[in-house]
């Protein structure tokens, strides 16, 4: 009887041994394992933040470029006009996103606002404002984003984006100004932010002031300066991260932050510490429930799976948000808004490559330019909201049509164009044509019962065998096109035009392009000699090497070029400086980008940019300060049109 009670009390001692084992290894383990989850939570957390931050980076910097894309159009029309009162109706005709923008102002050099959609501050003085001292004591033309201030007529919180007015002199002109309601920026940055605790903040890095923020901080908080270790992280690194206590709202949280750009913001976005203690809490009383209750594990493990997918897809939420987002901004800016078809920009990119490849592969393309017929008489008689109704139907049965290697695009009005690769014979082009004709014989729907027939003209022509370059494919489509307009119109034609240029001289200078000073003229013929080599190394399909090599020796030529007409400006004084190196600096702040497309295998595009720059360039800018030079240096030099 003595062994058994003896075993018995063994294996109790083993049972709350091991029982005691248990206890301490899933106390250590917890203890391990809640560290763990507590490190994991806060790097999710952080990636988590990182992307949001990121995306409203993007969407800030949106914002202030359009909206100094706007001042700067603003600015512009008020220096080749001079009058306000123009001024003020182009911005009416130009139109603004007034969710975002207040008001626009035009102020002179005086500080009087003499354009402004509220009429109490039409005439009013500002200069005693620190944004129209800093912009009237410096010639800089950057834009200035002020801090937070309340208005003094609307009496609300707002902070202002400002440009300079320069003369052509380089003297002060005044200045351009919108009104940003910070809450334009707190509402995006609401939908990005949704999880309780978390904070999106926009910072001035020169003056640490609060431009915007989510959720909004108290009225008095605008105008002091943020204090963070921020300022101690920022200078040495333009995004990271840190962990303090917000002086805004007294939470503690960690940051990460991004500079906005280029521009002298910064954007901050937190969440709390508490979000962090709140998860792994929540882990710790599920493993609890599992250990001490077998049975619910199943349970347990769905509700740890349910939380963790809960955060994935609050993370593809945000995701969505910011693909969306960017999708309508491309889209703004590539398709047209009431046909959803390519537009213009979009149209001549698509080209150039199908061009290009072209070219490598020994293909015909054809271009067909479309011209509706009777469309006028639609909008006068039903209305523009009839007609746009037509442009829609006409688009979805001309889409269904072409290839979908084929690109369909509306140029603008009742204009459109179609790009037809890979072509057998040009036999095949007008079959694509005939198609989009009969598509039109079916009447078209319009709202109130009403109904009308459109028809079409069309103008072909067909690479290389009507011509090689875009700039001649568009004028022979373009001419073919009236030519079946003039036969009655609903008809297609097919351009009868051959190339008369030989490759080596796609690019010709002749006496129109002298501006009357030999050294500027000199410079533009090597200009247009290195071009035509570049165009002929393409059309003999020369390694990718040469053709890069040349297109570099041209950009470095460019570059020396400007600096000489830039030399010779600031020699003898030239009036129009300052316009003309400003043109200048343009397209050198472009050649990085041009240099990639070429890369890309975009050469015509990049050839016919180049074309209309240096060719436009000539016209508008060097002709004038030909004329400026050769009176200038009289006796000294005179220019030799005949060399």
């Amino acid at each position: 009887m003595f062994p058994r009670i003896k075993i018995l009390k063994n294996n109790i001692l083993y049972l709350w041994g091991a029982v005691l084992t248990l206890v301490v290894a899933i106390l250590l383990g917890g203890a391990t394992l809640k560290s763990n989850w507590q490190a994991e939570e806060e790097t999710r957390l952080e990636q988590q933040s990182r992307q949001v931050n990121h995306s409203l980076v993007e969407y800030t910097f949106q914002l202030v470029s359009q909206v100094n894309a706007l001042l700067n159009g603003v600015r512009q029309f008020y220096l080749h006009t001079g009058s306000p009162g123009e001024v003020e109706a182009f911005i009416d005709e130009l139109g603004f996103d007034k969710s975002i923008i207040q008001d626009i102002y035009l102020i002179d050099e005086k500080g009087n606002v003499v354009v402004s959609h509220n009429r109490e501050t039409q005439g009013r003085n500002v200069q005693d404002r620190d944004y129209f001292q800093l912009h009237r004591a410096s010639a800089a033309a950057d834009s200035h984003v002020s801090p937070v201030e309340i208005g003094r007529i609307t009496g609300r919180y707002h902070f202002w984006i400002s440009m300079r007015i320069s003369k052509p002199d380089g003297s002060f002109a005044g200045i351009v100004l919108a009104t940003i309601e910070p809450l334009a920026f707190s509402r995006h940055y609401e939908q990005l932010s949704t999880v309780a605790g978390r904070a999106a903040t926009l910072v001035g890095t020169l003056d640490r002031k609060v431009r915007a923020r989510f959720p909004e901080p108290m009225p008095d908080q605008w105008q002091t300066p943020l204090e963070s270790p921020l300022w101690a992280l920022f200078p040495k690194a333009p995004s990271g991260s840190y962990r303090t206590k917000s002086a805004v709202d007294g939470i503690e949280r960690t940051f990460v932050y991004e500079q906005v750009g280029n521009l002298p913001l910064v954007m901050v976005h937190g969440f709390s510490r508490q979000e962090i203690e709140k998860s792994v809490t929540t882990r710790v009383r599920q493993l609890s429930v599992w250990v001490a209750l077998v049975v619910f594990f199943i349970l347990t493990l769905a509700m740890y799976f349910t939380s963790v997918l809960k955060s994935r897809a609050e993370l593809r939420a945000a995701y969505n948000k910011l693909a969306d987002l960017n999708k309508r901004v491309r889209n703004q800016a590539l398709f047209d808004a009431l046909t959803g078809l390519p537009n213009r920009p979009m149209f001549f990119d698509r080209l150039s490559k199908e061009l290009s490849r072209a070219r490598r592969n020994d293909e015909l393309v054809a271009l067909l330019f479309i011209d509706l017929d009777g469309f006028k008489q639609v909008n006068d008689q039903f209305g523009h909201e009839a007609g746009d109704v037509a442009l829609k139907t006409v688009a979805t049965r001309w889409r269904a049509i072409v290839r979908g290697s084929d690109s369909i695009a509306r140029l603008g009005g009742d204009e459109f164009a179609v790009v037809v690769g890979k072509l057998d014979d040009p036999a095949s082009a007008v079959l694509v044509a005939e198609k989009l004709i009969d598509a039109l014989h079916r009447e078209i729907q319009l709202p109130g019962e009403q109904r009308c027939q459109l028809g079409c003209s069309i103008g072909i022509s067909i690479y290389p065998k009507t011509a090689t370059e875009i700039d001649s494919l568009l004028a022979a489509a373009d001419a073919a096109m009236y030519q079946s307009k003039s036969r009655g119109k609903n008809s297609l034609t097919v351009s009868s035009a051959t190339p008369t240029k030989s490759h080596l001289d796609w690019l010709e200078f002749n006496n129109a392009h002298l501006v009357g000073f030999a050294e500027i003229d000199d410079q533009h013929r090597q200009l247009v000699r290195q071009v035509n080599e570049i165009n002929q190394a393409i059309i003999n399909k020369a390694p990718a090497v040469e053709t890069e090599s040349l297109l570099k020796a041209l950009l470095a030529f460019t570059a020396f070029h400007f600096d000489t007409e830039n030399r010779l400006m600031v020699r003898y004084e030239y009036p129009g400086l300052a316009a003309h190196a400003q043109d200048h600096q343009t397209l050198l702040e472009d050649a990085a980008l041009l240099a990639e497309e070429f890369s890309r295998g975009n050469e015509l595009l990049v050839l016919q940019t180049i074309k209309d720059w240096l060719l436009g360039h000539i016209e508008g800018a060097d002709k004038p300060l030909g004329a400026f030079l050769a009176k200038a240096t009289e006796p000294e030099a005179h220019s030799n049109p005949s060399r």
